[in-house]
């Protein structure tokens, strides 16, 4: 709902101003959404069971794993953004997220990893 239509709906009688000023208060405000990748609730739950096992360990238990990670840099054809009315704690809530798709664009891949 736009905050145009909240007195429409709620409060008739209350102007646009007092209802920005309000969610200016609460720290409501228009963000950019951030950019994910589109998990899906069962690769959610691997992630974390995977973190879970791995919470306990020392520097130690570190030492014989390889990271690895890739980026993909693009040249987007869409460059509109996507923005969300939210408060900085539901910043990484899942739908105030903007899910990253496959597209078909000219890009560049890099890839590193550390040991």
């Amino acid at each position: 709902m736009t905050r145009l239509e909240l007195p429409n709906q709620y409060a008739p009688h209350v102007s646009i101003r007092t209802i920005d000023r309000v969610l200016r208060e609460a720290n409501v405000r228009k963000w950019l959404a951030q950019k994910r990748p589109r998990l899906q609730e069962r690769h959610a739950k691997a992630r974390l069971a995977c973190t879970l096992a791995r919470k306990d360990w020392r520097s130690e238990d570190f030492q014989g794993i390889l990271y690895s990670d890739e980026c993909t840099m693009r040249k987007s054809s869409d460059p509109r953004r996507v923005w969300v009315v939210r408060t900085p704690q539901e910043k990484w809530l899942s739908d105030c997220l903007q899910p990253r798709g496959k597209a078909n664009e000219v890009g560049l891949m890099v890839w590193g990893c550390f040991w």
